[in-house]
């Protein structure tokens, strides 16, 4: 149960800094879905909306998630300053 807490706390703290920019790339994407999805009924109807299709905005969000966490790391372990 502590190791449990502890993870929790650390995974927080790495998490933190980066917050506002994953949760602006998770609105970027939510917005893109959402003209996706306008587009392609305007195009074609309801029928051309795919399962499979809006699956991808869940692989999206977490690469674009990923990624970005991943670079702010990177940047703190070389020791760049950033003004971020």
């Amino acid at each position: 149960m502590k190791t449990k807490s502890l993870f929790l706390v650390s995974m927080i703290t790495v998490l933190a800094p980066v917050k506002p920019m994953v949760l602006m790339a998770i609105f970027t994407i939510i917005l893109d879905m959402g003209f996706g999805i306008w587009r392609s009924v305007k195009k074609n109807g309801w029928a051309s909306i795919r399962s499979r299709r809006l699956s991808n905005t869940i692989s999206k969000s977490l690469l674009y998630s990923g990624a970005i966490v991943f670079e702010k790391r990177s940047k703190k372990r070389m020791g760049i300053n950033t003004l971020s």
